[in-house]
């Protein structure tokens, strides 16, 4: 009975939040009925995903999902965690953790009912409508999971005695902790899209969207980042020492959100200079989550051929995309409709960088002919701010187009094509190396536009254009010594191409102007995280040898230094598997005699062979 139960808690959640997005508006106290029903509806979803877990833990095996990801033999922790390996389960985790980031949002905002002015009205419209809107997208996606991938789903007439077991490749601590943090920030993108949505609905989308979309950008990002820095570590040992990174379809589809989230933390910087970048604002927030649910259309719709990809039937993709177009007609439908509300009047600066209104008149007509950023001086930071966020864009068009390509192939002609890293790679370089310039350039202009928002003075006609002049010495300092970089690397290492070099020289220069950059700690870290792994990612690339060799038993083989010697394969005996383990000694090549087994200077096991052990067979 509880597995029934579970399918009816869904089914009231997905009631509750279509009824949620139908309601109106027409009393104020309606705002707090909204909250108590997004709650109502969580803790349903929650406790349908508990019951699940039950199912698993106790090995249910007339429910067909545990039938079908779990076994007698398979650790506790595993038959927990099997609930996300599959399509289904999955999915019930999609409503679970929608609902809680509505949730998050529903109770961390503070409005009052009581107070009777056109601000606080404003302020529970827009309240209300996130609300509607994320309840009728959560509401969608449980009625998918409903109709097509019901994870409650009997094995009628007669249960299975035994389950088919979990993937031993999954049987990792990875699919513990990877899968629940990369959900949180793949989904958690939907905020933006219903915040930004919610702001042209409610004709408030000339008030600045950063204070009230920062938080939930940030908080969704961060996880993304963790989660994709989890599953590339996971990929790399699990995986037999095969790479961090393979430009897979299924890791595509999670770093193109990735990177659209980090344009839109940068954009929010500058998005009340004008009507174009508030356009460009409330595009990124649209496209943020609707690439997050057309990279869910790749992963399991089977059209494409992915070690991550779940390979559903076709009639789900076909759902999910049909998703995934209504969200873009809906949202970039509305941003024209609504695109004469977009204003800046009564807009002086952005987010934490905005004007006191009750500043002297005086004060206020010096700073807009001698600091406003519209003017030429301060210009210059926001013209290469909104450049590198040009240059990201394009790295984004880049991947989409490599990662789409082979799936317009198979509908249009039929034809199984696959687009290798080569693409990536080549392509890709040129503009990181652009960017990189940038990056030396931008951070000093950055701290002198802050210090001239917060500090009203007038400049001197002498100093009127000294952060042009700033700008372009930088860059022609920076520029000499990436030069005089490659002629020594060049001489040092001359097997190394110049494109190789220009790229290692200008990150090497970027990190050295992250780190003397006067900015909050917070951002010279991220920037100096992200310089550091670029770096890994160049000396990876350009001294990483990969090559396949077939040995027995005490043979050995060379590659470049260091000879590698196959010293025993032996059976270990997991709980539900059986493995075969090879042990590896490692050594400089010219100290060890071909053929013979030395003192290695470590020993490397490497990726198991996994053989499930069929009871009764």
């Amino acid at each position: 009975m509880l597995i029934e139960l579970g399918h009816y808690l869904v089914i009231l959640a997905a009631v509750l939040c279509m009824r949620g997005c139908l309601s109106g508006v027409t009393l104020r106290t309606e705002a707090v009925t909204q909250k108590w029903r997004v709650t109502l509806a969580t803790a349903c979803c929650v406790g349908a995903f508990l019951i699940l877990m039950q199912a698993f833990f106790t090995l249910d095996f007339s429910v067909r999902y545990v039938a079908e990801h779990a076994h007698s033999q398979l650790p506790w922790w595993y038959r927990l965690t099997a609930l996300w390996a599959g399509h289904e389960g999955s999915m019930l985790l999609w409503g679970v953790v929608l609902l809680g980031w509505l949730t998050a949002f529903a109770w961390q905002t503070r409005f009052s009912v009581s107070r009777n002015d056109s601000d606080s009205d404003n302020e529970i419209a827009f309240y209300a409508m996130v609300l509607r809107i994320g309840q009728a997208i959560t509401g969608v996606f449980l009625i998918f999971m409903l109709c097509t991938s019901n994870p409650f789903s009997r094995l009628l007439p007669m249960p299975a005695i035994e389950g088919a077991d979990l993937n031993p490749l999954l049987q990792d601590i990875g699919l513990i902790i990877h899968p629940p943090i990369w959900y949180m920030g793949y989904l958690g993108l939907f905020m933006p899209y219903c915040i930004a949505l919610a702001a042209m609905l409610t004709n408030t989308q000339h008030q600045p969207l950063g204070a009230r979309l920062r938080p939930w950008l940030l908080a969704s990002w961060s996880f993304l980042t963790v989660g994709i820095a989890l599953g590339s570590w996971w990929a790399y040992y699990e995986l037999g020492w095969g790479g961090w990174w393979f430009w897979d379809p299924v890791e595509n589809a999670s770093l193109m959100p990735w990177i659209i989230g980090l344009i839109l933390i940068h954009a929010l910087i500058h998005e009340q200079v004008n009507t174009w970048y508030q356009h460009w604002v409330y595009g990124l927030s649209i496209l943020a989550f609707s690439f997050s649910v057309l990279g869910t259309f790749l992963v399991r719709s089977g059209m494409i051929s992915s070690v991550h990809s779940f390979a559903t039937d076709l009639t789900k993709g076909l759902y999910l995309i049909l998703i995934w177009a209504a969200l873009m007609v809906v949202g970039f439908g509305t941003l024209w409709w609504k695109r004469a509300g977009f204003s800046q009047k009564g807009i002086e600066n952005t987010g934490r960088l905005i004007v006191d209104a009750e500043e002297e008149t005086e004060e206020k007509e010096e700073e807009k002919s001698n600091n406003h950023p519209k003017n030429s001086t301060n210009n210059i930071w926001l013209k290469g701010l909104f450049g590198a966020e040009l240059l990201v864009f394009l790295m984004l068009m880049v991947i989409a187009i490599g990662t789409l390509y082979p799936l317009f192939c198979r509908l249009l002609f039929s034809e199984e094509f696959s687009v290798g890293p080569a693409y990536f790679q080549d392509i890709l370089k040129p503009i990181v190396a652009v960017l990189l310039m940038l990056m030396v350039c931008i951070p000093g202009q950055a701290k002198r536009y802050a210090d001239m928002t917060k500090k009203q003075g007038t400049q001197s006609g002498k100093g009127k254009h000294s952060n042009q002049k700033r700008f372009r010495g930088r860059a022609l300092l920076a520029l000499i010594c990436v030069v005089l970089g490659m002629m020594i690397i060049k001489m040092i290492q001359p097997q190394l191409s110049m494109l190789s070099i220009w790229l290692f020289c200008w990150l090497l220069i970027a990190l050295l102007a992250s780190l003397i950059a006067v900015l909050p700690w917070t951002v010279r870290l991220a920037h100096i995280s992200a310089l550091v792994s670029l770096l890994a990612m160049w000396v990876d690339g350009q001294y990483a040898v990969s090559s396949m060799h077939r040995l027995l038993v005490g043979q050995s083989v060379t590659v470049q230094s260091e000879r590698f010697t196959l010293v025993s394969l032996t059976k270990a005996m997991g709980p539900n598997y059986e493995a075969t383990q090879a042990t590896i000694h490692c050594t400089p090549a010219q100290d060890v005699p071909h053929g013979k087994v030395g003192g290695g200077r470590e020993v490397l096991p490497v990726a198991e062979v996994v053989v499930r052990i069929e009871k009764g067979v």
